[in-house]
């Protein structure tokens, strides 16, 4: 009995041991993990931080008065502030372990920040210009078709090969088609981004400040920042 009794405690504490240093692995993991997502973030933006996660944040109230967020981009909202035009900060504030409940965070986030990351990138480099990455592409796309096809050309010129005997000019076809609709996709988008724009009356830029001007010399657009606009960005954690 007290063999037995002696083993199942050996068991039970070797469990919590690997238990404890398993648990020790995955919070130095998910540290260093979330570390290289802020740098990450910051290098696609331009709004340095070191914590995009924290959640005490300050903000001023005209800064964040047209921001619309959608999904889970509240943690990119320091970026949408920078857009505006405000001044972000950090301060270092004091870390509160989690006492009850169980956090959401794991590795299924990864997929969903880097796609948000994505549209950020987007919004912030492609928003009123869309033509130039959806034309970019598309003309990549032709060059592709064009090299492909010329090089089918060679190879039955020369002898070498015929044309059912290489997938050139499958390949041709299939870039050409991809660069056309991309053409098409990027006129499509002008459009959009056209009518958005022009149906509410917004402007695509913001005024800092108006000197020796009325507001109404500017349309209705979207209301001016004063250059005093500011924020007391994320904390680190």
């Amino acid at each position: 009995m007290n063999m037995s009794a002696n083993s199942g405690f050996l068991r039970s504490a070797v469990s919590k041991s690997l238990s404890s240093i398993a648990m020790s692995l995955l919070g130095a993991f998910a540290t260093a993990l979330a570390l290289r997502g802020a740098w990450l973030i910051s290098a696609i933006s331009g709004v340095w931080l070191h914590d995009y996660g924290c959640s005490i944040k300050a903000y001023r109230r005209e800064v964040l008065e047209g921001v619309r967020l959608y999904g889970e981009m509240h943690r990119f909202i320091p970026i949408y502030a920078s857009w505006q035009g405000a001044r972000v900060a950090e301060m270092v504030v004091n870390h509160r372990p989690r006492r009850a409940g169980q956090s959401h965070y794991g590795l299924g986030r990864i997929g969903k920040v880097l796609l948000d990351l994505l549209v950020v990138k987007f919004l912030a480099t492609y928003a009123t210009k869309p033509i130039y990455l959806f034309g970019g592409f598309g003309l990549a796309s032709l060059a592709a078709a064009f090299a492909a096809a010329l090089w089918a050309v060679a190879y039955k010129l020369l002898g070498m090969k015929d044309f059912v005997q290489t997938p050139l000019p499958l390949l041709a076809v299939l870039f050409a088609l991809v660069g056309v609709l991309s053409l098409l996709m990027g006129l499509v988008a002008e459009l959009v981004i056209r009518t958005y724009y022009e149906s509410q009356n917004k402007r695509p830029y913001l005024v800092a400040e108006q000197l020796n001007a009325s507001p109404g010399d500017f349309g209705n657009g979207r209301g001016s920042l004063d250059n005093h606009s500011g924020l007391a960005g994320d904390g680190l954690s």
